[in-house]
């Protein structure tokens, strides 16, 4: 059982330094130096979460599945987790089991479609479905039976991977669809999902609750301060008390540039919070060049300060949070993240984000040329001088090229919010088609304007 501990400190041995990797069904499998448990634990962390019972999220036992198929993968999952949770902990990490909702197996939907099913929509659960949620914590309890040794449950309820997986069924909790669920408010909804969850997981089983505040569309709690203050105003259990733990991407929306720092992230009182860092880019390579992240965690996207929907020209980013609310520590992507490739085999341009991931938990206001240098002298165990400056050199200024070579920043500016992933990015195989505009661009002259839109384009 995890004790309650009160309010974090930069220097105090609980701050949370947990890693994960994202493997999506379908891909290509892939090797990875963080799937060694001593490997995490040589850099610092302190806990791995397993992505993987994602996909076991609202399946009572794997026998319960009916196709043979589908349950053989499941079982070679479960044999795998079984493998990886056990060695985790025996290198003294913590563990932690992913787990959605609304989520169940759709064999135990076809069984009660009335009664878990929103009315003239039997392929989406229903959020108002008492039943439907009895069912969602019984397999919740047996996902923490199967695997006793985890020290929490961390929980994703706006987002699911059910419509990507044939075996489960689902939904999130801001998508009405019947009257039955369109009649509970947003803020009920969460919370009496937080509040039954905590009793499970915290109450019953005495393990630690993460919840992922990630939603995929705009109005969720992740990306509206006025929601997420609602909802943290009515959380069980004490504001310091560890065992309930909030988590936020850092940015206002997803993990691309012209991002504020997420708003709904500071309004949470005392409840701690952890901020989830993606070590392996998906917009800008997937780690297949440089990308230095630490000074953009440290201090936010320099891109925002001066932004309307950015920052009101303050550097905020964890060196500067950290002294306004209880950063509890931080969840670090360090594989995965996003569809598709690049599928990359050398990780380590991902590893420089991932030690810098791990320090800045430990010191928010850690230098990046130092946490750089660092890197390059322990992790590629070199003293020579030059080979250590141009590394550091290419990672401070690595995030900056990426930044004008992967993005529109004129265009960027003209968006009124944080979503708008593919306005602004420049993505393989999309042609950008331009013409000269007089006098817009420096030495050259020129600018750039696509055809038929007076947007200019140019940096």
């Amino acid at each position: 059982m995890i004790p309650c501990r009160l309010r974090f400190t930069a220097k105090d041995h609980d701050v949370l330094k947990l890693a994960t990797m994202m493997r999506n069904p379908g891909e290509p499998e892939f090797e990875s130096r963080y799937d060694n448990p001593q490997e995490l634990v040589d850099l610092g962390f302190t806990g791995r979460v397993f992505y993987e019972t994602t996909a076991l999220s609202g399946v009572p036992r794997v026998e319960d599945l009916e196709d043979a198929e589908v349950r053989r993968w499941a079982q070679q999952t479960v044999d795998t987790l079984d493998a990886r949770v056990h060695d985790a902990v025996d290198a003294g990490l913590e563990v932690y089991l992913s787990y959605d909702a609304l989520v169940l197996a759709s064999s135990v939907v076809q069984r009660d479609v009335s009664g878990l099913t929103c009315k003239r929509r039997p392929q989406t659960l229903c959020p108002g479905s008492d039943r439907a949620w009895r069912r969602w914590l019984e397999a919740l309890n047996g996902l923490i039976e199967r695997w006793p040794s985890a020290s929490g449950v961390v929980l994703r309820f706006g987002d699911c991977d059910a419509r990507r997986l044939p075996h489960l069924m689902g939904n999130d909790l801001y998508t009405p669809h019947c009257a039955r669920c369109a009649a509970i408010d947003p803020v009920d909804r969460i919370t009496q999902l937080i509040d039954a969850t905590y009793r499970k997981v915290v109450d019953e089983h005495g393990k630690r609750l993460i919840v992922r505040a990630w939603d995929v569309r705009p109005g969720g709690m992740h990306d509206t301060p006025q929601l997420a203050e609602r909802v943290a105003s009515r959380l069980p259990g004490d504001p310091n008390d560890d065992r309930l733990v909030l988590s936020f991407k850092f940015t206002q929306t997803d993990f691309w540039r012209y991002q504020a720092w997420n708003e709904a992230s500071l309004v949470c009182g005392d409840r701690p919070v952890i901020y989830e860092l993606q070590c392996q880019r998906e917009f800008e390579g997937k780690g297949a060049i440089p990308n230095g992240q630490a000074a953009l965690w440290r201090d936010g996207y320099p891109e925002m300060r001066q932004a309307p929907q950015g920052n009101n020209g303050q550097a905020v980013g964890l060196a500067n949070v950290a002294d306004r609310i209880n950063v509890a520590g931080v969840m670090a992507w360090v594989r995965g993240g996003g569809w598709g490739g690049p599928f990359v085999g050398d990780e380590s341009w991902i590893d420089a984000n991932v030690y810098a991931a791990s320090r800045l938990a430990d010191d928010p206001k850690a230098t990046p040329d130092d946490l750089a240098r660092q890197w390059v002298e322990q992790r590629l165990k070199t003293a020579e001088e030059p080979v250590i400056a141009a590394i550091t050199q290419t990672l401070a200024d690595s995030a900056e090229l990426v930044r004008h070579g992967f993005y529109v920043e004129p265009y960027a500016r003209t968006q009124p919010d944080g979503w708008h992933p593919a306005a602004v990015r420049l993505r393989p195989g999309v042609r950008l088609d331009v013409e000269p505009v007089p006098g817009q661009l420096g030495r050259g002259g020129e600018g750039l304007r696509g055809r038929g839109d007076d947007r200019v384009f140019g940096r």
